[in-house]
């Protein structure tokens, strides 16, 4: 089976079912389909859990499981959230100030460089590019036409 894409010659855009690309393409749908599923299930699972502990007052439990012990508890945690508009109404922006801490904004310098406010040169001493992990990208493709033929 051979794909067409609208719009596209289709010499150009021809894609062999049978293509190593196209079978790690359909691997990697499946495997994040079932990660996605096992994810899901996972998650079902740890809630089912801390509501049956919850339910029994317990905090934590330990179990056998296969001749090997387990110990089950019951996490709780939580953080703070600072209304940080409100804080610095407050306390006032001297004190606000002292107790932040300033980033560089790269859209900021972007835009303060090509509009000649600060030397590109003298920025680009001070910047480092540092390389992500490279990692496929899979979308699906709209208006793809499947063809049986052969060619």
């Amino acid at each position: 089976m051979k794909f067409t894409f609208a719009g596209e010659s289709e010499e150009a855009q021809l894609v062999d079912q049978e293509d190593e690309v196209t079978a790690l393409v359909a691997e990697v749908n499946l495997a994040a389909t079932e990660l996605a599923e096992a994810k899901r299930r996972h998650d079902e699972l740890k809630a089912a859990l801390v509501k049956t502990l919850d339910d029994r007052g317990e905090r934590s439990l330990y179990v056998s499981i296969d001749g090997k012990a387990y110990k089950a508890t019951v996490v709780r945690s939580e953080r703070a959230k600072v209304d940080e508009e409100e804080l610095r109404k407050a306390i006032g922006a001297r004190k606000f100030n002292a107790i932040t801490v300033r980033k560089v904004s790269m859209e900021m310098l972007t835009w303060a460089m090509s509009t000649g406010k600060i030397d590109p040169a003298v920025a680009s001493q001070h910047i480092t590019l540092v390389p992500s992990s490279a990692y496929p990208k899979i979308t699906e493709v709209e208006g793809a036409i499947s063809s049986d033929d052969d060619d």
